[in-house]
């Protein structure tokens, strides 16, 4: 037994313990919310071959790759609406719009498919959320070190910047 359970009645053992329990009850259930974000991004666009031509503002500015109707595979990018052809290979192949029946991003691609991921998002809100918390104990401490109260104040909006973060309420920057 640690020290910090010595002398503790049973009793208070058993609510320690159904703290515990709750909190790996509440952990299990953010693990298995985070392992269905992770499916739905494997089964998005970016490794799945979907059937037809890519939606037209991914493909204005991205590479992707192709299955064209003779069963070959190629990387291709669209050509501005001026071509008589749609898409080029880097080589200088052209392509028509009616040879592409299949598509997939390449790995690199700045496009995402509108993937919800609330899970990885309230999670990575929280790790945002405590360093700032962490600068805001930061800045009661010097406060209280040095008896200046705007450190108070930069401690308050820290802390109510760190909530906003939580509730999701702060953009990526």
């Amino acid at each position: 037994m640690s020290k910090n359970t010595e002398g503790l009645t049973l009793g208070q053992l058993g609510e320690i313990n159904a703290g515990l329990h709750a909190e790996v009850a509440r952990l299990n259930e953010q693990v298995r919310a985070l392992a269905a974000d992770n499916v739905a991004l494997i089964n998005s666009s970016v490794r799945t071959l979907q059937d037809g031509r890519p939606p037209h503002g991914f493909y204005e500015s991205e590479w992707f790759i192709a299955k064209l109707k003779n069963g070959q595979f190629a990387a291709l990018k669209a050509l501005p609406e001026k071509y008589s052809h749609d898409y080029s290979t880097n080589d200088g192949t052209y392509y028509t719009k009616d040879w592409v029946v299949g598509w997939m991003q390449t790995p690199d691609t700045e496009y995402r498919p509108n993937v919800e991921t609330p899970a990885t998002e309230a999670t990575l809100n929280e790790v945002r959320a405590q360093g700032v918390d962490m600068y805001a104990e930061h800045l009661t401490r010097k406060a209280i070190e040095s008896g200046e109260n705007k450190n108070h104040a930069y401690a308050y909006l820290a802390a109510n910047f760190a909530a906003r973060i939580r509730a999701g309420e702060v953009p990526d920057v």
